[in-house]
C-alpha cells in the first residue's frame, strides 16, 4: 500500500487575479528584453517565448495566454504564476553563486509562512528523514545532490535561477 501523503495543489481558480496580472504585465512588456533578461528564446511572429522550467521547455504563448510544456498540454495556474513572475522578474545578470534562503528574498519574510506551510512542512511530510528518497524523487527533474544541510538537493529551476 502506499503511504505517501496526498498533496493539495492550487485549483485554476484560487489564483485567476494573479494569473490575469501577470499576463497583461508580460503583455505590455517589451518582449525582447524579457526574452534576452530571462535566458529564453523569442519568436516575434508566433508572439512566443521559449524556456527551461525545470527538466523540460516551455512555450509561452501571449496571445492566447497559455504556457505549455513539450507534449502540448498546459500547465497547472500556479506553474504558469511561476512561469510569468520569472519572466518579469528577470534582470540582465545572471547568478551571483551566493545562496539566499527564502527569507532574504523580496517579500520572503512577509510570505515566509505560507512558504514554510506549503513548502518545508510538505517536504518533510514526503521524505521525512530518507535522504535516499528524496535525491531519487529529484532526479527525473534534473536534480542534483548538494552538499547543505541534511540532504540537498539542487535544481536549475529556470535558466537563471538554480534552487536548492
Amino acid at each position: 500500500m502506499d503511504d505517501r501523503k496526498e498533496i493539495d495543489l492550487p485549483l485554476r481558480g484560487e489564483y485567476e487575479e494573479a494569473l490575469s496580472m501577470a499576463w497583461e504585465d508580460l503583455s505590455s512588456s517589451n518582449l525582447t528584453r524579457v526574452a534576452s533578461n530571462a535566458a529564453a528564446e523569442y519568436d516575434k511572429d508566433g508572439r512566443r517565448l521559449r524556456l527551461a522550467f525545470l527538466n523540460e521547455k516551455v512555450s509561452v504563448e501571449i496571445d492566447d495566454r497559455r504556457i505549455l510544456d513539450e507534449s502540448g498540454e498546459q500547465l497547472r495556474t500556479y506553474q504558469e504564476i511561476v512561469v510569468l513572475h520569472y519572466l518579469l522578474g528577470a534582470k540582465p545578470f545572471g547568478p551571483s553563486g551566493n545562496w539566499l534562503t527564502f527569507r532574504e528574498l523580496d517579500s520572503g519574510r512577509f510570505y515566509y509562512s505560507a512558504y514554510e506551510k506549503r513548502s518545508i512542512a510538505r517536504l518533510i511530510d514526503v521524505f521525512g528523514s530518507d535522504a535516499k528518497l528524496l535525491v531519487k524523487a529529484a532526479a527525473p527533474l534534473g536534480g542534483e545532490v548538494v552538499d547543505i544541510g541534511d540532504a540537498g538537493v539542487r535544481f536549475e529551476v529556470f535558466p537563471k535561477l538554480p534552487l536548492a
